[in-house]
């Protein structure tokens, strides 16, 4: 019988990081949160508050899914790339992006990073467009 794999099993590369990646991670939090807290300060709590959440999520989902890769887990055990996707266009994808490269998963797979990239640009597309329309109503 196979022993279960768990988390204090699965490497943590964080010490490796890319460069800027967790730069590139704090963006949204700094930008958006900024730029609404100065002019709607609740708004801009509720956007960094669910930011912080969903990247909590994101984060928990990539090192998930590498526990169960890890243990053989084929389409049944595994987190869909779907729902990883979901919550990192929501707002999640800070965390999902220093997940994948802590414990170094969906980091070679190219159709992932091309959704992944993907779905970053799309999210702060959709914040400078918030923040847009929210400058234009006063």
């Amino acid at each position: 019988m196979r022993r279960r794999i768990v988390a204090a099993d699965v490497p943590l590369f964080f010490d490796r990081l890319p460069p800027g990646t967790l730069i590139t991670a704090a963006i949204p939090f700094a930008v958006g949160a900024a730029s609404l807290w100065f002019r709607w300060p609740r708004l801009g709590a509720g956007y960094l508050a669910l930011l912080t959440i969903l990247s909590a999520i994101g984060f928990r989902l990539a090192i998930l899914d590498k526990i169960r890769a890890a243990e053989g887990a084929d389409g049944a055990g595994r987190i869909r790339e779907r729902t990883l996707h979901t919550i990192e266009v929501l707002g999640g994808w800070p965390g999902a992006l220093v997940a994948q490269y802590g414990v170094r998963h969906k980091t070679t797979k190219a159709s992932y990073r091309r959704a992944f990239a993907l779905l970053v640009a799309l999210h702060l597309a959709l914040i400078a467009l918030v923040g847009w329309a929210l400058s234009r109503v006063g």
